[in-house]
């Protein structure tokens, strides 16, 4: 990670890495202000931020450096807005700046994920994995091991179909034992290529140095999910509910997958019952 207040010190950076065999890239995550309001005020800040960047860009180049764009929330973590600013240093001559993504920070992208990752291949440096789930953020669940996630055998499928054949990284970003994380997040990532391959009896790992905490399904079963789950429960009708999914006015072919046939941007349907509960669902 690289301040944006330090630029300014990138030569004294650039004379420590200039005897290292290997380039190294630097991630960037400047702090910036909330949405803009206007396309006027997009185009300022995104001049700004291009222009803050550009320094530290050039003196990379010098020695053989790439920028990656980390996506650490707030406006500057918004990929089309890192993409913008991409641009416009490309306007000025600059090309060594891409995007590094890190799937922790990208709880608020998953309902957009596919356009998100199409948009974003071209610049993409580097993806980080995470455990993913739906509204983890707001759960407690924002970090977990690869394949403890509702949502990564999805996204990561994703990134199979995209083609992105760039580097992929794993983060501890904890304080768990930088080992056993490791081997809790391959071991986590095998299970999800297995699944990817068509191996639906695969069995999802029990990872060393994560629970599950309690208190993240709780705090996302509302009194009215919890009546409908139980009221699907006992009251369930699969028949009925295919005729309803398969009605062409709602669509839901358009986003989910079932049998082969159907989107990709949701979760495939033929799997979800074995991946949530009827509280997730609903």
């Amino acid at each position: 990670m690289y301040p944006s207040n330090q630029i300014a010190r990138s030569s004294s950076f650039a004379s420590c890495s200039a005897g290292v065999g290997k380039p190294p890239r630097l991630a960037s995550a400047f702090q910036s202000a909330g949405p803009t309001a206007s396309a006027e005020e997009q185009a300022a800040r995104v001049a700004a931020e291009a222009a803050r960047i550009e320094p530290l860009a050039r003196a990379a180049a010098r020695i053989g450096c790439r920028i990656g764009l980390y996506n650490h929330g707030g406006w500057f973590g918004e990929p089309e807005n890192q993409i913008a600013i991409i641009r416009a240093l490309a306007a000025r001559g600059i090309d060594n700046v891409g995007i590094v993504y890190n799937q922790h920070h990208g709880h608020a992208h998953v309902g957009r994920w596919r356009e998100l990752l199409a948009a974003m291949l071209p610049h993409l440096d580097c993806l980080n994995l995470n455990g993913t789930f739906t509204d983890g953020e707001t759960r407690g669940l924002k970090i977990a091991p690869i394949g403890q996630g509702d949502l990564d055998v999805d996204l990561l499928r994703t990134v199979v179909e995209s083609g992105y054949r760039g580097p992929i990284g794993i983060l501890n970003h904890t304080q768990e034992d930088a080992e056993d994380r490791l081997r809790d997040n391959l071991a986590g990532l095998a299970y999800v290529a297995r699944r990817i391959d068509g191996d639906a009896a695969a069995e999802r790992p029990v990872p060393t140095t994560w629970q599950r905490p309690p208190e993240a399904d709780a705090a996302a079963v509302t009194p009215a999910v919890a009546a409908l789950a139980a009221a699907a429960r006992l009251q369930g009708d699969p028949g009925r509910g295919a005729a309803i999914f398969a009605r062409a006015e709602l669509a839901c072919l358009s986003c989910h997958d079932v049998a082969g046939h159907g989107g990709r941007i949701g979760p495939a349907r033929g799997r979800m019952g074995a991946e949530r509960s009827a509280e997730q669902i609903a």
